[in-house]
């Protein structure tokens, strides 16, 4: 909605044009076409496909690595219930967990894409490859896990795995700021 207001600079009250009312907000055009009007009141931030980008990546990561964070707590009580309840558990998980870890994978790549390879140093380099190994290892292991019934090897594939994932969790956040 454009309607015609005035705003106050210093004493002067000068007429504001080329604006909109948003939310009850007065919003000049660029603001509005930069999405601005969805961060509210709080000024220096932009709401774009950067940020789109970054809220589906880290809700991939939150997915995958909290989800077997999550797991870890109920092993316990679901070996207590016996029966099947680890595994019909496990299998609920990885109807979500596979998506997102699709969902981290895609967005990843997509944030390669976004990176001026010419701005980054070395260790950005060496830092983002050790990265994408992690990534690959917690992938195969969990894979892995999931296909075997030998319980050494899911113990270890669920440890490597779970491991593989925090690593690169903390890798990601160090390379983000």
């Amino acid at each position: 909605m454009t309607a015609a207001v005035q705003t106050h600079v210093g004493e002067k009250v000068l007429p504001v044009t080329d604006h909109t009312i948003v939310f009850g907000r007065i919003e000049t055009e660029a603001a509005i076409e930069r999405g601005a009007w969805l961060t509210g009141i709080v000024t220096g931030i932009d709401f774009g496909a950067d940020q789109i980008r970054t809220i589906l990546h880290l809700l991939g990561v939150s997915v995958w690595l909290g989800g077997q964070i999550l797991m870890l707590g109920l092993l316990p009580v679901l070996r207590k219930i016996g029966g099947d309840a680890p595994k019909l558990a496990a299998a609920g998980f990885g109807r979500v967990a596979w998506p997102a870890f699709g969902l981290t994978i895609v967005t990843g790549i997509w944030n390669m894409l976004e990176v001026d390879l010419g701005d980054v140093t070395s260790g950005y380099n060496a830092a983002f490859g050790i990265k994408m190994i992690l990534v690959v290892v917690t992938g195969m292991a969990a894979a892995m896990h999931q296909s075997t019934n030998k319980p050494a090897i899911r113990g270890i594939t669920g440890a490597l795995g779970f491991a593989a994932a925090l690593a690169a969790f903390v890798l990601g956040a160090t390379m983000a700021h």
